[in-house]
């Protein structure tokens, strides 16, 4: 077993380059891509400055992009939207635990989407101390 798989189980520790935020209930996903139609009022599990988990409610295909628009809590004093490009990375099926979950990289960013969804996530961060 690896090192870091090892950490994780007895600490609790991950090895990511930008932390994940969980507590982001009140953000909604819609997406698209040539294939699925507009899929809207899905639920984030997680986000960070590179990604996203959330429960799709469709199939989708690794290494897809999907065009996607990222809806903040009203609670949230700036913008409210957030306009950007996901790629899959991978998709879990549905267990008995839950709903189908996928994860997405952001691809394509531009600085003012960065700058933007790090200023949330700052936010959020402010909320949990």
């Amino acid at each position: 077993m690896d090192l870091g798989k090892i950490l994780r189980k007895t600490t609790g520790l991950e090895r990511r380059r930008h932390r994940r935020y969980k507590n982001v209930d009140g953000v909604r996903v819609e997406f698209q891509n040539e294939n699925i139609k507009t899929v809207s009022n899905k639920t984030c599990r997680d986000l960070s400055i590179s990604g996203i988990r959330f429960l799709p409610g469709v199939e989708l295909i690794k290494k897809e992009v999907l065009d996607m628009v990222l809806t903040l809590p009203d609670s949230y004093p700036g913008p409210k939207k957030v306009v950007l490009q996901a790629q899959v990375v991978e998709m879990c099926r549905p267990s008995r635990m839950g709903d189908a979950r996928a994860r997405c990289k952001f691809v394509n960013m531009k600085p003012e989407v960065t700058e933007h969804i790090h200023n949330f996530l700052e936010w959020i961060g402010s909320l949990e101390t």
